[in-house]
């Protein structure tokens, strides 16, 4: 007697299915669905696999999550993730009692996720790579209100500082990343320790002149936000992770039209914006060229502010992130005799970046909203450099990225003008070398 199946083809594995199709929850195709904590159908748009290997159920596992922070769309609502784990070819929620903690306000920030793995999940399926245990997170709709992963790390945890008359100067830099090796105390159930980030959250003991300052501007602005030197420094002074926040009155940023077009107007009665920008010396900022606060925090600081402002104005209250206006250049260059190409192209680049945006790598210099710079500065920058003989073609654009897809390109360019009142002009991640002139 023949014996026949059917398989449905996954995107990491097969699942067999009834030989035949009957009944209503039999399909031909594979259904990316899956059943909520109360049995009810869930579709999802973003889903996030996570394998764990040498995982002994039932047992606890903490999971660091690194996602780049103000990344997600400040236009979309948060939304809800959904976890779950694998049980024989079965995506089974976890309970709530079973995610023990989650510090990452919904992937909105950087922290750790402690899962209770349940006894019924399943070491070798084959929808996924079998000897692994496996977890996925779900979102069902807006997948750009959660902000980028970047790195994932298991058996995570983290250590706080305990003052011992240290230094009283100690808080005020990050410790830096892999500064902690070991344990003080060996335990035999733990092989190695690394500190993949800097350290974060310290703040040194208010010092004379930051409580005069402090007392100062309490004095003037009596705690009721009516100018906009008062949104700023209430802002500054109840966030320690603000560096720079600049209130622009009468105007509204990233509002969207009928098709769904972002508009900025600069000149718009009634609506107050607040610009702000993180701490600069965050050694754990995913990209340092362009400093954003977390969704999160942009909320907390709205609910903030509106608790110390007029209502009419709290109404139409905005607080964003910075829009940073990328300048990239474009040239051929030629090295003095002695300098090897190779690696001097790279190093070029890297002091150009410096150049354009000192602040991110040397600490001090200030971030400036608006501006301009001229081709001609550039150029004659990259002319004194001792390595550099000559230079040709050169062009710059001016790139403004206004959200994921809707990106501006001024191409060759005399000079670059900060387009509003909440740009920043930054480096480009990277400039372009050619290889040949057409000059020579």
């Amino acid at each position: 007697k023949r014996t026949r199946k059917f398989y449905h083809i996954l995107p990491f594995g097969t699942q067999e299915v009834h030989a035949k199709l009957t009944g209503n929850d039999q399909y031909i195709l594979p259904q990316f669905k899956h059943n909520n904590d109360k049995g009810q159908d869930i579709k999802h748009q973003g889903v996030f696999l996570i394998g764990l290997k040498d995982l002994d159920p039932p047992q606890n596992v903490s999971i660091l999550f690194k996602v780049a922070e103000g990344s997600a769309n400040p236009e979309k609502e948060k939304q809800d993730i959904t976890w779950f784990y694998l049980n024989d070819n079965n995506w089974i929620p976890f309970k709530n009692d079973e995610i023990l903690s989650d510090t990452t306000n919904g992937l909105l920030t950087t922290g750790i996720i402690k899962f209770a793995v349940p006894k019924g999940a399943t070491l070798n399926n084959s929808i996924m790579e079998p000897g692994s245990h496996w977890i996925m997170g779900t979102v069902p709709e807006h997948t750009d209100a959660i902000c980028d992963l970047m790195e994932v790390y298991a058996q995570a945890g983290t250590a706080s500082f305990i003052n011992k008359k240290n230094d009283p100067a100690f808080l005020a830099k990050p410790l830096a990343t892999k500064t902690i090796r070991k344990l003080k105390v060996k335990e035999a159930e733990i092989k190695t320790i690394t500190q993949p980030y800097a350290s974060f959250g310290g703040k040194v003991k208010e010092r004379d002149n930051e409580f005069y300052r402090r007392v100062s501007e309490r004095l003037r602005h009596k705690s009721r936000g009516v100018s906009i030197w008062d949104y700023e420094r209430m802002v500054l002074q109840e966030f320690p992770d603000v560096y720079k926040a600049k209130c622009i009155s009468h105007s509204n940023y990233d509002v969207k039209d009928e098709k769904d077009n972002l508009h900025d107007y600069e000149f718009s009665p009634g609506f107050v914006t607040l610009i702000v920008v993180p701490e600069l010396k965050d050694l754990n900022a995913v990209d340092p060229l362009k400093p954003r606060l977390s969704l999160i925090t942009l909320s907390k600081i709205k609910a903030f502010l509106s608790k110390y402002i007029s209502p009419f104005a709290a109404e139409n209250l905005k607080v964003i992130n910075s829009l940073f206006e990328k300048i990239q250049v474009q040239f051929y260059v030629e090295f003095h005799s002695g300098y090897d190409r190779g690696f001097y192209e790279k190093e070029l680049v890297k002091d150009i970046i410096r150049y354009l945006s000192p602040w991110a790598f040397q600490e001090g210099m200030d971030i400036v909203f608006g501006g301009k710079i001229h081709r001609s500065v550039i150029l004659n920058f990259i002319e004194e450099r001792p390595y550099v003989d000559f230079v040709a073609d050169f062009k710059m654009d001016h790139i403004i990225d206004i959200d994921k897809d809707t990106v501006i390109t001024k191409s060759d360019i005399e000079e670059a003008y900060a387009s509003t009142a909440r740009s920043i002009l930054v480096s480009a991640n990277t400039h372009i070398i050619l290889q040949t002139s057409t000059c020579s």
